[in-house]
Order: structure tokens, then C-alpha cells, then sequence
């Protein structure tokens, strides 16, 4: 159900700018557009003993400049939802978290467009995180100290800043573009958090995702 909502939201959200790219002049080197989709998104982090992928939007604009014929190179500004629910079996914390994450991410690809509908593309991304929200499901170890992970886990718990490499596949047709994309963290976001004397937190926590997306320009 929250999946449909989404695709929902996503054809609303692009209907009116189809409308325009079918007025304005195609003959040119470059193109603006506006895209969003989905994010399958996880966070590659030790010491957890399950872990499921958060399903969240992506939605943004872009920027293809024409190189040669068969290569461009497209800057894009995009918000970007990450995360991922985890599951913990700590000796002072047993249960999830619901770890939501949200990004501008700024990719810039090189695209490679060996036919006139069909590209791969592949670039460095710069996310800023702009905030968080993670919430907890505690089940408290008889005879342990114990403390709430949720509270525990803020936004001062991730650095600002992601970095990593985006590489995926495309169509073109007409106006409408779409496409899949995966989302390779190379940037440690976590910081530590010492309580007990323990580390928690997510150290060493690194965003990857799958994109889908579809989008127009014009």
C-alpha cells in the first residue's frame, strides 16, 4: 500500500511537466528535467544480526549536457530517503532500529549513450544529510544495564556528509526518460557513541541503495 502511494504521488508529481517539455523546442544540446522513484535503501554496518531495506522517494531535477553524440555529462540535485531497520543483540541492548536518513545527494555522471534510447551512466555523488529519525523497539536483559538505543541515536550520531559512486542504466523515449540505479557509500557516516563502555552507534555504517526512477525533460 505505502509503495502504490508513492508510485501515485510520483505520476502526479510529473504529469504537469510532461505538458510543458511537449511545447518547448527540442533542437538543442542540452536538457533540464525533473525525476524521482524510489530508494531500496540499506546500511552496510557490523554488529547487527538482521537487517531489511528501507523503501523510500528520491526526487529532484538534472542537468544533461551533450559532449559528442554518444556522451553527456548530467549533474543532478536530488533528495534522496536512506536508511534501514536493524536488528540488534547487544549485551545492553536487545531489539530494532528504524533508521531514517535524509540526503540532498548531488551525482555527477558521465553518460554513455550507445543508442538513441539506451544509457549507462557512471559518477561520484556528494550527500548532505539534512536530518534524521530513528525509533526503537527495546526489549530490556534481565540483570544487564540497560539503556534506550533510541535515544541514544541522534542526528549528532551521523556526519554530514556522504560520499560514494552512483553507476546504473537507462531509456529514453521522447521526453521520458527511466531507469535503474545503485548507490555504492564509500564515506563511514556513523560516529561513535560510548556508553557502558561500549561503542553503539554506527561507526562504521556506509548508505547503499537501488534507485528506481523515472522523470521528464525538456
Amino acid at each position: 500500500m505505502k509503495i502504490n502511494k508513492k508510485l501515485t504521488f510520483m505520476l502526479i508529481f510529473l504529469f504537469p511537466f510532461a505538458m510543458i517539455a511537449q511545447i518547448l523546442p527540442q533542437e538543442r544540446n542540452y536538457k533540464i528535467g525533473i525525476k524521482t522513484g524510489l530508494n531500496f535503501s540499506t546500511l552496510n554496518v557490523s554488529g547487527v544480526i538482521n537487517e531489511r531495506t528501507r523503501t523510500g522517494l528520491n526526487l529532484g531535477i538534472f542537468f544533461k549536457q551533450q559532449i559528442t553524440d554518444q556522451f553527456a555529462v548530467q549533474p543532478e540535485l536530488l533528495f534522496s530517503a536512506k536508511g534501514s531497520e536493524l536488528r540488534f543483540n547487544e549485551r545492553n541492548f536487545l531489539g530494532t532500529a528504524k533508521v531514517n536518513l535524509n540526503y540532498l545527494d548531488l551525482p555527477v555522471l558521465l553518460v554513455y549513450n550507445p543508442t538513441s534510447f539506451f544509457n549507462v551512466h557512471l559518477g561520484p555523488y556528494l550527500g548532505v544529510l539534512l536530518w534524521t529519525n530513528v525509533k526503537t523497539v527495546n526489549q530490556p536483559i534481565p540483570e544487564e544495564p540497560f539503556f534506550d538505543l533510541g535515544e541514544q541515536i541522534t542526528g549528532r550520531s551521523f556526519g554530514t556528509f556522504d560520499v560514494g559512486i552512483a553507476a546504473g542504466m537507462g531509456i529514453e523515449i521522447g521526453v521520458f526518460n527511466a531507469g535503474m540505479r545503485y548507490n555504492f557509500g564509500l564515506a563511514d557516516i556513523g560516529q561513535r557513541t560510548i556508553v557502558f563502555g561500549r561503542n553503539y552507534g554506527f561507526p562504521d555504517a556506509k548508505n547503499h541503495l537501488a534507485q528506481l526512477y523515472v522523470g521528464v525533460a525538456f
